[in-house]
């Protein structure tokens, strides 16, 4: 059942790669703001820089124990794991050809 696994790490490795380039930016934001911060205006935006890089790190965590506990559900239950697939995909499937169908009219 490696199949229905490889969108989690797909997910997951797109989405740290994301996370990990928005935290570099802020990083190097704060850090640039901090070599003129004199103004409360320089000073705001790098408390934000700082908060958005903790909530950053935030989402990573969620994002992983989101990947991690949906592998485990779908190693404990192959076979519903793949029935849901199949009619995910007759529903895709089914509304694509009601959509094509419809624009024939």
């Amino acid at each position: 059942m490696s199949k229905p696994r490889a969108p989690f790490k797909t997910l997951t490795h797109e989405g740290g790669d994301a996370l990990a380039k928005v935290t570099e930016h802020l990083k190097t934001m704060t850090s640039h703001l901090g070599e003129d911060a004199g103004d409360a205006l320089s000073m705001t935006a790098i408390a934000l820089g700082h908060a958005a890089v903790d909530l950053v790190g935030e989402v990573q965590t969620k994002l992983d124990e989101l990947r991690d506990t949906a592998e485990l559900e779908v190693r404990r239950h192959p076979a519903e794991t793949a029935v849901a697939t199949a009619l995910v995909a007759a529903v895709a499937a089914s509304l694509l050809t009601y959509a094509l169908t419809r624009r024939r009219d």
